[in-house]
């Protein structure tokens, strides 16, 4: 009974090392596709792995939007790293090259011509999932300098507003915004990057979150100095996790299925039972005592 209860024992132990062994290399798998939010089509306007590496906010991009739906003199270009949304051809039979797109709440045209520059994966079509909270276009509020309005002949919109940065404009003074009053009135122009206090562009989330691995590979990759430990990556740590979950299910399997000394015992019994003249009384003899 007692041999009994050892082998189911070290069974039980065997199956929990390997099950904790591939829990370990599919648990990042599986993380990856637990991701909630919405599916929505985009267009990535991109940011290549030296230009995250190397500036650390959203430049502009050659990506252009027309502010007017009859010309194309007046774009301004949405930052590095940001998406647009919904886009789809709303004159395909007159105007195929046309497209519209959603950006920052708005929507707005955007010339297929202005997707240059045309390196494989720079500006591309695609479904991605977007979680709860994350935005696709740049959430930085500008504030102007004291004395400084903006707006129009029939109005004029000061700090009491919202004013958001939405890209640059092709001249490099001048930025579009779009300002919201208490009132809900919206204005929306290019207004001179002077007009405001100084501020920055930050990549969208998921490329400031590929410009942080970039930077923590980056210095991970550096010899360490005398007496320094050198930060391993999470695939290392993990294939250290596995080898030694692995070692200890080895030996359990060792002791599991190597013959112990009750398996010879009741090996000598069952050669008696079937063939007497087989086996040696005196040694089994005195290997039982």
């Amino acid at each position: 009974m007692r041999h009994i209860t050892l082998k189911f024992v070290l069974t039980i132990a065997l199956a929990a090392l390997l099950w904790l062994s591939a829990a370990i290399f599919v648990m990042p798998i599986s993380a990856a596709y637990a991701e909630e939010g919405n599916l929505k089509t985009v267009i990535r306007v991109g940011v290549d792995a030296s230009t995250l590496e190397n500036e650390p906010y959203a430049g502009r991009s050659a990506v252009a939007l027309n502010v007017y739906a009859n010309t194309s003199n007046d774009v301004f270009y949405v930052p590095t790293s940001y998406f647009l949304e919904g886009p789809s051809q709303p004159y395909p039979s007159v105007a195929p090259n046309i497209w519209s797109v959603k950006y920052a709440g708005e929507e707005f045209l955007l010339p297929q011509e202005s997707l240059l520059p045309k390196e494989e994966g720079y500006v591309k079509t695609e479904k991605i999932t977007v979680s709860e909270g994350e935005l696709l276009y740049p959430d930085v509020k500008l504030t102007l300098k004291d004395g400084v309005t903006i707006g129009d002949g029939t109005k004029q919109y000061d700090n009491s507003s919202t004013i958001s940065f939405l890209g640059y404009g092709k001249d490099a003074s001048k930025i579009y915004i779009k300002a919201v009053d208490p009132s809900g009135a919206k204005y929306l122009d290019f207004v001179t990057l002077d007009s405001f206090l100084p501020f920055e562009v930050p990549y969208q989330a998921r490329a400031q979150k590929q410009r942080e691995d970039i930077l923590a590979n980056k210095t991970n990759s550096t010899t360490p100095e005398a007496g320094e430990l050198q930060p391993s990556s999470s695939k290392a740590l993990r294939v250290v996790l596995i080898i030694g979950i692995a070692l200890p299910a080895v030996i359990v399997m060792l002791l599991l299925f190597l013959p112990t000394r009750g398996d010879r015992v009741y090996g000598n019994r069952s050669a008696t039972m079937s063939d007497p003249s087989a086996v040696d009384y005196d040694d089994t003899r005195k290997r039982e005592e």
